[in-house]
């Protein structure tokens, strides 16, 4: 399968809208990859889902990724930087593309540093959640739960919830809310807020990030701790979907279950129950 580029996070206004680390930039005609310079390594690319090649829609050419290999490689040597790494996109996305670009990397001496696991709904195929998890959708629908699209300025309730319910689970807060704020100013085409209501109460929300016409990142996600036996994120994972569809997208994609390559069972389980399916996501190193 390949979904149609060009992704937001590789666009130069998303690249370079709020680093704080030196980025370089290698072009050989129409490709070209980013990377931000860490202490001693360069990396494609931090502070984005992924990083990776820029490549037209239209035409592969390796002979170009290869000129752009070297050229990196050539600053990093120069530089003293001691590896370099590139963060893929889920294969997903690009299948054909990634294949040949992951066999060129890897011929030239390159390593897997990470196989991560990625997991997406499919819009052109039915719905097909587990019972207990369709049991659920349906119970916050017989309570009147209403799923909705919010505005940036819902953003600070829904925060909240993503604060709690990453305490609880014990990951780290990966953004502030300024950060999101941020976000939604910039590209307030691309970064949408869904919540969940009970009434008046928030009790469910999600920002997602469309990352180009046909494919939807479920981004960052919250739910109110006691409402975990009524699921209400259950109900806006189906709504979602539901959402996605109607507006003709390709994928939904729930992002990673792993950890630099360790899995993470009940997050991957819980996305397994909608039906979700893996889709390998690579980190590529060369050290030098």
């Amino acid at each position: 399968m390949t979904v149609g580029v060009p992704f937001l996070f590789h666009t130069e206004q998303f690249v370079y809208r709020n680093s704080n680390l030196p980025l370089q930039h290698f072009q050989v005609d129409d490709h070209s990859i980013y990377f931000a310079a860490t202490e001693n390594k360069l990396i494609s690319l931090t502070k984005s889902p992924f990083g990776g090649f820029v490549i037209p829609q239209e035409e592969l050419d390796l002979n170009k990724i290869k000129r752009l290999i070297e050229k990196a490689v050539t600053y990093a040597t120069e530089n003293n930087f001691k590896s370099i790494e590139i963060r893929n996109c889920p294969e997903i996305y690009s299948s054909k593309k990634l294949m040949e670009t992951n066999q060129l990397l890897l011929s030239l001496g390159w390593v897997i540093k990470y196989k991560d696991t990625t997991q997406v709904l499919l819009c052109n195929e039915p719905f097909k959640p587990v019972p207990s998890r369709k049991r659920r959708i349906n119970q916050c629908a017989a309570l009147g739960f209403l799923f909705q699209e919010l505005s940036k300025n819902d953003l600070p309730e829904a925060y909240e919830l993503f604060l709690q319910s990453r305490a609880n689970k014990g990951y780290p807060v990966t953004m502030q809310l300024h950060d999101l704020n941020s976000e939604f100013e910039k590209f307030p085409d691309h970064y949408k807020l869904f919540a969940v209501r009970e009434k008046q109460k928030m009790v469910a929300a999600a920002v997602t990030v469309l990352v180009n016409e046909e494919l939807l990142y479920y981004f960052f996600a919250g739910d109110d701790l006691s409402y975990r036996k009524q699921s209400p994120s259950s109900f806006l994972i189906f709504n979602l979907f539901e959402w996605a569809t109607t507006n003709n997208f390709k994928l939904i994609d729930l992002g990673i279950s792993t950890e630099n390559g360790v899995l993470n069972n009940g997050l991957y389980d819980f996305k397994k129950s909608f039906g979700a399916l893996d889709s390998p996501k690579l980190t590529f190193e060369l050290s030098l």
